[in-house]
């Protein structure tokens, strides 16, 4: 008799096949990461060198989305590799420097998280 897979709450049966096409665990950079970028699903870690113009795109977009979906979005923000901004100096920085209409700083590290 052949046993069959039962599911339980919670558990699922081993995985048959696993497709990692297009799949890729290399950060990328420049133009290849803005082509990756994906304004509908932009959660995740970010570290963006502001003197590369894709990544100043970049940086402009998940600002622009910031706007959208409030300030808790941006989670462990640093620039330039060490400073960690409070909400009112980021929301100077990114909302009164115009960075969500892509006027973004053109120097520094920008490091964050997108929840």
């Amino acid at each position: 008799a052949a046993s069959v897979a039962r599911r339980r709450k919670g558990t699922y049966p081993p995985l048959q096949e696993l497709n990692l096409r297009r799949c890729t665990f290399a950060r990328v950079r420049g133009a290849e990461a803005l082509a990756a970028f994906n304004e509908a699903h932009p959660g995740g870690e970010y570290v963006l060198n502001l003197a590369d113009e894709a990544d100043r795109e970049i940086a402009a977009r998940l600002a622009a989305l910031r706007q959208q979906h409030g300030p808790a979005s941006w989670q462990t923000v640093t620039l330039a590799g060490g400073r960690v901004y409070s909400a009112e100096a980021l929301e100077e920085l990114v909302v009164g420097g115009k960075w969500s209409e892509g006027k973004v700083a053109e120097e520094g590290i920008l490091t964050l998280r997108f929840e």
